[in-house]
């Protein structure tokens, strides 16, 4: 999003709160995507927390479960 905004010459914010046009983009990959289409900045903001909140979790999820096999194989 940072890019994005730096392309147009515009700050991230005003990017995320452009009311006068509408926008859509996507972020993610494969697992996890994101798509917004001219949302609220604060919404927008908190959903990205929340996204990396809950990506943060999964891989200490997944953390955990190598070293739960590796104390079994043992």
């Amino acid at each position: 999003m940072k890019q994005i905004a730096q392309v147009f010459n515009i700050d991230i914010v005003e990017l995320m709160t452009n009311h006068e046009k509408s926008f859509f983009f996507s972020i993610g990959d494969n697992t996890h995507n994101l798509n917004y289409v001219g949302v609220d900045q604060a919404l927008a903001m908190e959903n990205e927390k929340l996204k990396l909140l809950l990506e943060s979790k999964e891989n200490e999820i997944n953390a955990l479960k190598e070293v739960i096999a590796l104390l079994k194989a043992k």
